[in-house]
């Protein structure tokens, strides 16, 4: 649980703030998405100690592996730098994003759930980024709807390539993007999940 407002967090008293992600059940990149840019609204720049709980591994092994491969923790720790040592672990960043992919055999569906990308904004040379992101857009889109019947592909690519720009010209922040894919092997249909 995300709160909307840090008001509780400006008491002198209240200097520790633990991030709890130890009940999370499910988790995919779009919805990650949301809950760090939340995270790192509420928590750039104030003088805190963030202490990390991670997901039981033995119970929750899923969650932990996208945490790290969606350079969820990475990004995170850029933004607001927490502590990866306690009593019990050592929190590892990982700082190479990876695909997760997960298969329901019974119902043969397919859910790939991409790294968070990071545009990082540059007043100086905002379009670089851009055309970063949009090639890396371009490439996952492309790769993997190569096998269905998509129309106006270019459109979509186009569309999300100005949500880019206009992040880059009007915002004057970093911007994240979510991306998760759900495919029925057998109907050879699909959903496309997206945060931005």
């Amino acid at each position: 649980m995300v709160p909307y407002s840090d008001r509780h967090l400006s008491k002198p008293n209240n200097t520790v703030v633990n991030l709890d992600f130890s009940s999370v059940k499910r988790i995919n990149s779009s919805g990650s998405k949301i809950t760090l840019t939340k995270l790192i609204s509420l928590l750039e720049g104030k003088d805190y100690l963030f202490k990390l709980v991670m997901p039981e591994a033995e119970n929750n092994l899923f969650v932990e592996r996208h945490l790290q491969k969606s350079c969820f923790l990475n990004i995170l720790d850029q933004k607001v730098t927490f502590e990866k040592e306690n009593l019990f672990e050592t929190i590892k960043i990982n700082k190479q994003p990876e695909a997760i992919i997960e298969y329901d055999e019974i119902q043969n569906i397919k859910k790939t759930s991409f790294p968070i990308f990071h545009l990082k904004y540059n007043k100086n040379n905002d379009r670089e980024i851009v055309d970063e992101f949009s090639n890396w857009i371009t490439d996952v889109l492309i790769d993997n709807l190569s096998v269905y019947n998509v129309k106006k592909i270019n459109v979509f690519l186009t569309i999300i390539t100005e949500l880019a720009k206009n992040s880059q010209d009007h915002t004057g922040k970093d911007a994240f993007w979510g991306l998760d894919m759900i495919e029925n092997l057998n109907s050879k249909t699909g959903e496309i999940l997206f945060m931005f």
